[in-house]
Order: structure tokens, then C-alpha cells, then sequence
């Protein structure tokens, strides 16, 4: 505390620039200046606050806005003024917390920093994944010793934390599919739901007990961690789109609610809205009708032909779920699947005009429809497929169009406070990009690709497996610096590139001109599937790292080893 009031009073005269789209707290002068706060249902913008010596400050200019502020600088909550980020001189400082002492006077009671240049280091945890999880199964020829079959649980989906034991600390999920090397594919058989528990002092194996056998699914490409039934505890949906092997009969889709005993019911047995054979690729919550309850949309593609098409369910706040009305569905048709209805490989439910009310955010799909398309909400509860805008096509530097969208994110690019687009681009796995588009507010959206992207249209080679290619794209402050930067998950996070192995990197950087940077791999080198939580709790984000190494057998050739799962904790050393 002492080395910050030294250092107000020592930077009074020492200028400092603001750039207008930042949301950063800035002090200058004898003045602290928010660009914006949220206060309850309130927005206000352009905050001064005057400087008066020791902690106290006094608040001398506040402007109330009905403009939606999409990320904040600062919010108001419990007699206490809490701004993220504070540009000071050359440093910056996180999480400043001022108590209010009445009238228009503030106290600054902490703050954490100045923020480090962001590193990782591990921590003494290290634990070996269980054997009795049997996440790897080899066989080999007793002759030749060569292998002849190799097993291993591979994450392809998108981690999410959820609070298992109910005991307020975040746990990770695993949940992905069996898969065959001799195959190249995946195995016909369901895999259980499996969890680590966060002890507070690392982590320890769960009991996956605590989930209905009827829970074990194929292969989850999304999954979903929210409250569904409103009784304060964390719930799951997980669609699953089963053996990703032809003839692609599908895969039923999760519902798991908790119960106040601590166990989890699935409520997605018996249930038509669930319990059905779809190739269920895409997935999205959100909220169509402002109700406040949390509702899911899915997307069945036409893998499988007999069963294909967008359910839109809508909650009853108890974690009940009903069907939603789509009409004109013939819009959406496709010559070449028959008038099959056939949507593209994700769906994600946003609002994009700032009226309480989600949008259908609609994916292409390099087969069946190529353009991402957005269908907006009358109110009704209903949402009518023929009345659409298309989003502009991803044209790569030497001119491919990649027309499969694997990802999707809502964010305010450009802090204007409409909500901005980034979609995860491929061509049937081929090539990859991020797309960058530009809310116009107008219902139409401008391509900004080259500005945000470092990828820019580069890293795009249709002609070859596209190694690298986000499935998931979550925000998250990683540096502390007040700024949201991009967390990329992969279904391979390394690839042989141009005589190299090359580890891509997890994080892009966002700059304060509003554009973004990779992390570079030397400061996070780490393999694997990545869970981010702030574990020893000091104010920064933490990375719970899965990775696989290579330990040779007693007596055996390396190649002939045993693959086995580590985790790690790698403390982000920027607080």
C-alpha cells in the first residue's frame, strides 16, 4: 500500500495518454479518470476523481449513459468502487479496491501490482493421471515387440471449470473420446465423465461415482457449465455427437442438474428433447426470451441424414426445457442433401442489438450452407429462417474461401458497446483463420480481420492438414493489464511445420491499440489441455496443465513406451 501512495504523489506531473477505446483507468495530473463504471442496472461514463492526498479521493465528474457498456472498466457493488486496471506512469496496477465513505468520497482500501511481465512457473504439484482411468491401453506383438494397438483419451473439446463437491472451489471436467491409432478414429464405446478435485492444496482424482452411468457419452465437441435449474449450484449439458465414424448414427445429448444432496440426475434419460440419435456439433446457452432462465440452442448436422436440423430449448427456470418455434425451415434447405435440413457445425445465441434478447448465430459449413448467417429475434419467442444476414465470407491471402466455422465469440472489439464477432475458420479441416467482424449496429457486420488478427490471412494453406485450428475461443485477462486477451483451445497444439516442431500458442495478447499478439511459446512451452482458474487466489489467472510425456518400459525401446497423463500447476507470476 505504501509504494502506491508514494508513487501518486511522486507522478502528479508526469503525463500520460489515453486512448479512448481502452478501458483502462488512468492517473494524470492530481486526477483519476474511469472511462467507465457499471453501478447495478446502471452505466455511467467519463469518471473524475480528484486526488486529495494520502488514500482519499473525491469524485468531481460522473455521466450517466444508456449505452450498454460491454466490458467495463469499473463496477460498483457492495459500498465499493472496484476498477480492474490503473495506468500509472510506466506501470500498472490491478484491482484497486476504493471503499465508499459517503457523499461523493472514496478511500483506496488495496490494490495489487505493479503487474510483472506475465510468466509461468510450476509448482511443486505433480501428479500422475490414475491407471485405473485406463486413459491409455496398449498392445503389442509378443514376438516382435511392435505395437499392434494404441488407446488413449484424447481431450477435443473445451474444459470447462465446474464445482463438482459443491464446496465453492471450481473442479475440472474430462470428458472427450476413445481413440484408435490402428484406426485412425474413434472407438464405438462410451467414455464415463471423469474429474479432478481441487483440494485447495492441489488436486486429487474424484470420485466420478457422483455422476448417473447413464451420463457416459461418444464424444463431446462443446460443453456447457451453468445453472440450469436455479438452485444455486453448477449444472452440465454436454452434446454429443457420438462415434465420429461413418455410417455417423449420432450420439444423445447430456442434461445433468444438481440436487441438494450433492448427486447429479440425468434428466436428459427418456427426454425426446435430449434422448435421440443426432450428430449434435454445435452448441450454445444464452437467453432468447429475457426471462432470465438460461436456454440452449444445438445444431445436428447432416452426418446423419435421418435426424438433422436447430432445436432451440427453452428453460423454465427449474431446468425443464421445451421446444422453441423455427419457421420456414425450407429456407435453410440444400439440393445436395435432399431438402434435408442441414445447419452448419455451430451455433452460439448473442445479442447483438442490445435489446435483452439473443440472437441465432448460425456457423457455415463447407458442405451444406457456405456462409455464416445470424437470425434475429423478433421478441416472439419464435425465430423465423428466412429472414437472415449473411456475414461476409473468409478469403485467404491467395484466395480460398474457408466455409466451415469451428468456433465462435462474442466480444466488443472496438468498446463501442455493440457486441463484435470472431469466428474460428477451416475448409473441411484444411487451413485455419480467425475472422474478425465489426457490429455496424445497422444489422450488418465489417471484416477487420487484417487489423486484429496476428494470423492476419496467412496461416491459411487449404492444400494441407491445418494443424493449429482453434475449436474453442474464450476471454480471459491473463496479464492483469485490464485488457481481455483470447484463449485458444486445439485439437492438436503442435504440428511439424517447415522442418520444425512447432507448439502453437495458447493466448493472443490484446495490445492497447485494440489489436492482438501471440504469446510467445517461450514464455508457456507447455503441451497439452489447458484449465485456467486463479488457484493460490491472488488475483491472477493460473493454468492447471494436462500434458502427456513418454516414460520407456524397463528393458524396452522408447517407441515401445507407455504414454502417461501429467498434471501440473503453472502459476502466472504477473501479480
Amino acid at each position: 500500500m505504501k509504494s502506491l501512495k508514494v508513487l501518486l504523489a511522486a507522478t502528479l506531473i508526469i503525463p500520460c495518454t489515453v486512448i479512448a477505446q481502452v478501458p483502462v483507468a488512468t492517473f494524470e495530473g492530481d486526477e483519476l479518470k474511469i472511462p467507465s463504471l457499471v453501478l447495478g442496472d446502471q452505466n455511467y461514463k467519463n469518471i473524475v476523481i480528484k486526488y486529495l492526498g494520502g488514500m482519499d479521493f473525491d469524485v468531481t465528474q460522473i455521466q450517466e449513459t444508456t449505452d450498454p457498456i460491454i466490458h467495463s472498466s469499473s463496477k460498483f457493488e457492495s459500498g465499493k468502487l472496484v476498477v480492474n486496471a490503473l495506468e500509472l506512469g510506466n506501470e500498472t496496477y490491478a484491482n484497486l479496491l476504493f471503499d465508499y465513505v459517503g457523499g461523493t468520497s472514496l478511500k483506496l482500501g488495496s490494490f495489487k501490482g505493479p503487474v510483472k511481465e506475465l510468466s509461468f512457473k510450476q509448482t511443486d504439484f505433480l501428479l500422475v493421471e490414475p491407471k485405473e482411468w485406463k486413459t491409455t491401453e496398449k498392445s503389442y506383438d509378443g514376438n516382435s515387440k511392435s505395437m499392434i494397438n494404441k488407446r488413449s483419451q484424447l481431450q477435443v473439446s473445451d474444459q470447462p471449470l465446474m464445482d463438482v463437491d459443491q464446496d465453492g472451489r471450481k473442479d475440472l471436467l474430462i470428458a472427450g473420446a476413445q481413440w484408435d491409432d490402428s484406426i485412425k478414429g474413434n472407438v464405438d464405446e462410451v467414455v464415463p465423465i471423469r474429474w479432478m478435485r481441487n483440494t485447495g492444496n492441489g488436486f486429487e482424482p474424484g470420485d466420478s461415482a457422483i455422476f448417473p452411468i447413464s451420463s457416459a457419452r461418444y464424444n463431446y465437441f462443446n460443453m456447457d457449465v451453468a445453472d440450469f435449474n436455479n438452485d444455486g449450484f453448477d449444472d452440465f449439458f454436454g452434446p454429443d455427437q457420438g462415434n465420429d465414424n461413418e455410417p455417423f448414427l449420432g450420439g444423445k445429448n447430456l442434461l445433468l442438474l444438481s440436487n441438494s444432496d450433492g448427486s447429479y440426475e440425468d434428466k436428459s434419460n427418456n427426454n425426446p428433447n435430449f434422448d435421440y440419435l443426432g450428430f449434435t456439433h454445435g452448441s450454445g446457452i444464452g437467453d432468447i426470451n429475457n426471462d432470465g432462465y438460461i436456454d440452449i440452442v444445438t445444431s445436428d448436422t447432416c452426418a446423419n441424414r435421418n435426424i438433422s436440423g436447430t432445436r432451440i430449448l427453452v428453460n423454465n427456470g427449474k431446468g425443464g426445457f421445451t421446444q422453441a418455434n423455427i419457421k420456414n425451415t425450407d429456407a435453410y434447405d440444400s439440393p445436395a442433401t435432399s431438402s434435408k435440413f442441414c445447419p452448419g457445425w455451430q451455433v452460439e445465441l448473442m445479442d447483438l442489438n442490445n435489446d435483452g434478447y439473443d440472437e441465432l448465430i448460425m456457423g457455415s459449413n463447407a458442405t451444406f450452407l457456405k456462409e455464416d448467417r445470424i437470425y434475429w429475434n423478433d421478441k416472439t419467442g419464435e425465430f423465423d429462417f428466412s429472414k437472415y444476414t449473411s456475414l461476409p465470407k473468409f478469403i485467404t491471402f491467395d484466395g480460398y474461401e474457408l466455409n466451415d466455422t469451428l468456433a465462435t465469440l462474442e466480444t466488443d472489439l472496438n468498446y463501442d458497446g455493440l457486441v463484435d464477432i470472431v469466428l474460428s475458420k477451416s475448409e473441411r479441416y484444411l487451413g485455419k483463420g480467425l475472422q474478425f467482424l465489426i457490429n455496424n449496429g445497422d444489422k450488418s457486420f465489417t471484416d477487420e480481420t487484417d487489423f486484429y488478427s496476428p494470423w492476419s490471412r496467412i496461416a491459411t494453406n487449404v492444400t494441407s492438414y491445418g494443424g493449429g485450428i482453434p475449436y474453442q475461443i474464450k476471454e480471459i485477462d491473463i496479464n492483469n493489464d485490464g485488457l481481455l486477451d483470447i484463449k485458444l483451445n486445439y485439437d492438436k497444439e503442435e504440428n511439424w511445420e517447415d522442418g520444425i516442431w512447432k507448439i502453437y500458442s495458447h493466448f493472443w495478447i490484446k495490445q492497447r491499440d485494440g489489436s492482438y499478439e501471440e504469446l510467445s511459446t517461450e514464455i508457456l512451452n507447455q503441451k497439452g489441455w489447458f484449465w485456467l482458474i486463479d488457484y493460490d487466489e491472488d488475483g491472477d489467472i493460473d493454468i492447471i496443465n494436462r500434458s502427456s510425456r513418454f516414460q520407456p518400459r524397463s528393458g524396452e525401446e522408447s517407441y515401445l513406451s507407455d504414454q502417461i497423463f501429467e498434471w501440473r500447476i503453472l502459476e502466472n507470476e504477473s501479480l
